[in-house]
């Protein structure tokens, strides 16, 4: 873990008592709040409140992918991401890595098959935002099964 943040990062440690600006521009509420800033200063990842060692590592991770998602290094972000998902999911951060994972695969590709191939994966996650965010993706596929399905009255168009 320290590796990981001693390769990657400038760790910064403040007190929100003698840095109330600080605290203020980030919305700091309580402590401790992990930001993951890119390096123009914006926040791209946050959490308050302590982080078991696999949370905290899978969420600095997932933070450092989106910024390199952001900077369009997608290479580098999806080896990431895919490294979120594979070594740590039963993490909190496995399904949003799984979705901005099928993203980064459709910028670099331009395939929708990338993102419903991904997308699938967050079926494992059936209570995450994550998965409900992609919803949509597969409601008309689901929609057209339940038709086939159906079963139809003799003599009826369809049967």
């Amino acid at each position: 873990m320290q590796d990981l943040v001693a390769r990657h990062f400038v760790p910064v440690k403040l007190r929100i008592d003698e840095s109330a600006a600080i605290a203020q521009r980030y919305k700091v509420r309580f402590t401790p709040t992990i930001l993951v800033l890119t390096p123009e200063g914006e926040a791209i990842q946050e959490s308050t409140g302590f982080l078991p060692p696999d949370e905290y590592v899978a969420f600095v991770s997932l933070g450092r992918a989106k910024a390199l998602l952001d900077g369009e290094r997608l290479d580098e972000a999806i080896a990431i991401l895919k490294e979120v998902t594979e070594t740590s999911p039963e993490t909190s951060a496995a399904p949003e890595a799984l979705y901005w994972w099928a993203v980064a695969e459709y910028k670099k590709t331009h395939a929708p098959e990338a993102l419903k191939e991904i997308w699938k994966r967050l079926e494992r996650y059936p209570e995450s935002i994550w998965k409900k965010k992609v919803s949509f993706a597969f409601e008309e596929a689901r929609a057209g099964e339940a038709r086939e399905r159906t079963p139809r009255e003799p003599g009826t168009k369809g049967s």
